[in-house]
């Protein structure tokens, strides 16, 4: 009888272990106004009820942030940033990299870690006396989650490209 009895919780635990494992939320197809390919950002997103995105303007342009919060927890951002002239991707990404070691793709055009990526786009601008702009995704630590290295260098690849035009350079 005791057997029966376990027999009949297993399937009670495997729909109970499934629960908050699926999507709820549409992905954006755009993060504080910049418009994404939701298909790229997709799989960086984690599963969730709720959606939400939230812009943080340091310095009035000079550092422009957009957190994405899951269920009310930061999950993912992106950071754009006034650098000088030379400023490279390595540079850029010593800043933030996380516990893994720090690698460029592209003959240095990215430069990406464990849990983010950033490309640098040439940009002039007198005003914050810059020479370039960089534009990084970065997945926020949750223990025992691996990022998608791969993923997000070809979501910051392609979402610089959606940066840059809206960039004022000069």
């Amino acid at each position: 009888m005791r057997a029966l009895a376990l027999v009949g919780l297993v399937p009670l635990v495997a729909v109970l272990g499934g629960c908050g494992e699926e999507r709820e939320y549409a992905v954006p197809s755009s993060l504080c106004g910049t418009p994404v390919d939701s298909d790229l950002l997709e799989p960086l997103l984690p599963p969730g009820k709720e959606i939400e995105q939230r812009k943080s303007d340091a310095g009035q342009g000079l550092r422009v942030t957009c957190s994405v919060r899951i269920d009310g927890r930061i999950m993912f951002e992106t950071e754009g940033e006034w650098r000088e002239g030379n400023f490279t991707a390595l540079k850029a990404g010593a800043y933030h990299r996380g516990r893994g070691g720090l690698y460029e793709a592209e003959g240095g055009k990215i430069a990406y870690w464990d849990l983010g990526a950033v490309v640098v786009v040439p940009c002039r601008n007198a005003q914050w006396k810059a020479g370039s702009y960089s534009v990084l995704a970065n997945n926020v630590y949750r223990p025992g989650h691996k990022a998608d290295v791969d993923g997000l260098r070809a979501f910051v690849k392609s979402y610089a490209k959606a940066v840059a035009p809206r960039l004022p350079c000069a």
